[in-house]
Formats: C-alpha cells, structure tokens, sequence
C-alpha cells in the first residue's frame, strides 16, 4: 500500500506512468521520477529530494484533499507537482526546491464549485524570472528563483486564490 523509497547510496530511480497509493521518502540520495506518477493519498517527505524530470510531474489526487506530510530544507520537491482537490477551506501546501533552496508555497483557493476538482501546479525555478510589467505597488522582484503556479484541469471552477511563500 506504500511505496517507500530509502537508502543512502543513489538516488532511488522511479520510471514510467502509474499510479501509488503512497508514497514516502527518506534516503539521503532521494527519488529521481522520469514519469508521470499519481499519488492517490499520500506524499510523506522525511529525508532526500524528489527530483522530477523537466517533462514529467507528479500528481497528488485524493477525494478529500490531497495530503503531503514533511518538507524541509533536505527534503523537498524539485520539479513540478500538480494537487487536484475539490473546494477546499485548507490551504494547498507545496513544499517546493530547486539546487538546494528550500521555498515552500501554500495556495488558499476559492473554487465554484463543491463537485467539480481544479488541479493547481506548481514548481520553483532556481533562475531570474522572466521579465513582466509588474504594478507600482511590487517594489522588489527576487532575481535569484521565482515559482510558477498554474492551473492545468478545471479553471472554469477556479475563482480566486492567494498565496503564501514562505523564506525558510
């Protein structure tokens, strides 16, 4: 019922499209993912980074709310990962990396609907970001690393969001 990915030698090799129940992690080398896999409960983070390939992602979709436990600064995701939920009060936790900076972000979002699931994406990118006209009230942009959160199932029930990055 649970995939549990540990050690301390290379990094654990995960391949291919599918789905797990749960899945934890705790190796000092972490998980390298060169897929797309669905987690339908849990994502525990303990120790070790999930390193995704640039083309695949990870999807967390359990009926009531995706759950990820952890995430720290040795234990992270670097790559994109993708929460479906359904209407949600709870904020959507990202525990976010990139080439060893740890920047998690929550999502509190308002959907329109009760029935319907949105799915939220997120990743960090270690990188300038890509130059935007920003509004006269941003006076700082970080020209280290950004994060890109998009929608990429169900805008048409999306209604409003905002979001919190945490400086760990």
């Amino acid at each position: 019922d649970t995939l549990i990915m540990s050690g301390n030698g290379s990094p654990s090799v995960l391949s291919g499209t599918g789905a797990i129940t749960k899945l934890q992690v705790n190796g000092t080398n972490g998980v390298q993912i060169n897929g797309n896999i669905r987690i339908t409960q849990n994502l525990n983070l303990l120790n070790g980074i999930v390193t995704i390939n640039p083309a695949n992602f990870i999807l967390l979709s359990a009926a009531f709310g995706p759950v990820i436990d952890g995430g720290s600064a040795v234990s992270y995701i670097d790559g994109k990962v993708r929460l479906q939920t359904f209407s949600t009060s709870e904020p959507l936790h990202f525990p976010l990396g990139d080439g060893g900076v740890y920047r998690p972000i929550s999502l509190l979002v308002e959907q329109t609907s009760f029935d319907d699931f949105v799915e939220y994406e997120a990743e960090m990118i270690k990188a300038a970001p890509p130059t935007r006209t920003l509004p006269g009230t941003l006076t700082n942009v970080n020209s280290q690393w950004y994060h890109r959160v998009s929608i990429t199932n169900g805008a048409s029930f999306f209604d409003n969001a905002r979001i919190r990055i945490n400086y760990v």
